[in-house]
């Protein structure tokens, strides 16, 4: 998850947060699975980038770009 934009203090803290659970989720699942990080972490992606709605932002090699 990131900002778009600068955010408020407020905001980036969330996305820090929510990011920092992410990765502990991550982590977790691929200890389970035996496999790295790496590949959870490109699968995940993949996986939000598809259940996007049509018109929201999401953020790709190239940068932010609406869906």
């Amino acid at each position: 998850m990131g900002l778009v934009s600068s955010g408020s203090g407020e905001a980036q803290a969330l996305t820090n947060e929510v990011n920092q659970k992410r990765r502990q989720a991550y982590e977790a699942i691929a200890r389970r699975n035996r496999t790295s990080m790496n590949a959870v972490e490109a699968l995940a992606g993949e996986k939000a980038v598809q259940n996007t709605k049509l018109g929201n932002v999401v953020e790709g090699s190239g940068g932010w770009a609406k869906k």
